[in-house]
């Protein structure tokens, strides 16, 4: 198993922000139901929290399981900022305004007793008022201001600053400027849950590019300067002033189907 093999499904996964749509409600369906497509750019910072806090998310049966290798190694909770460029469903029409901003959180989990691992979204937060695809979602203004440089040949520079502001009380601030490498394309099938109901799961097809910025475990330091700042009160046992970064990854190219389940 190669190193991008094993560290691939960790972005995938941790990626499940989805414009509000109607899962199928037929349990017994063995075929997979096209839901629709999207294309977006994302940040994905990797956290190392209370493990306690990270399990208090999770519902009865699953347990948090802390990533084992790769540049994200130690990290037991993911922030994903997402800049939706384009979303449609399956008849190829723009759903959910077609193009908006959101932020989520996840957990690497592991069935209790079993070897059985994936990842959970415990928390969407978006200006949609559904409850989002997983069950979870809460409304939230979310705003994004990005730049980015670069000359003739090679990578160049960027900076991003993201700000979450919850309808009931809170916000998130995301700052950050980074020297750009060429990132790494990749391909895969993956699939998450949700943490509301772990009945609820959702496949995907996924093209990326990777660009990874910041990673403790792999000595990789291209970010000149990086803040997350969280004041939600419901995630305050998460960002108690304990939590370590990990590691960064920006990804500007994300582009993948979406099935159920």
């Amino acid at each position: 198993m190669t190193y991008w093999t094993r560290i691939l499904p960790i972005f995938c996964v941790v990626l499940a922000v989805a414009a509000p749509t109607t899962l199928n409600s037929n349990a017994n369906a063995q075929e997979p139901t096209f839901i629709g497509t999207n294309v977006d750019e994302r940040i994905v910072v990797a956290l190392q929290v209370d493990q306690a806090a990270a399990q208090a998310w999770l519902p009865a049966g699953w347990e948090v399981a802390e990533i084992g290798d790769g540049p994200f190694t130690g990290a037991n909770l993911m922030a994903v900022f997402v800049d939706r460029l384009l979303q449609m469903n399956a008849e190829g029409q723009t759903a959910g305004g077609g193009a908006f901003r959101a932020m989520a959180f996840l957990v690497p989990v592991r069935l209790v007793n079993t070897d059985n691992t994936t990842n959970m979204v415990i928390r969407i937060y978006s200006a949609h008022d559904s409850e989002g695809p997983y069950k979870n979602s809460a409304k939230a203004d979310v705003s994004r201001e990005r730049t980015s440089n670069g000359s003739n040949i090679g990578g160049g520079s960027g900076s991003e600053t993201w700000q979450v502001d919850l309808a009931s009380g809170g916000s998130a601030t995301l700052a950050i400027e980074y020297q750009r490498e060429v990132p790494n394309p990749h391909s895969q099938e993956v699939k998450t849950r949700s943490a509301a109901d772990p009945s609820v799961s959702r496949t995907y097809y996924v093209n990326q590019l990777v660009d990874i910025v910041n990673s403790a475990p792999d000595s990789i330091d291209r970010a000149s300067s990086f803040s997350l700042e969280v004041t939600v009160p419901e995630l305050a046992s998460l960002f108690d002033g304990t939590q370590q970064t990990i590691g960064i990854a920006v990804i500007p190219s994300y582009a993948r189907q979406t099935f159920t389940p």
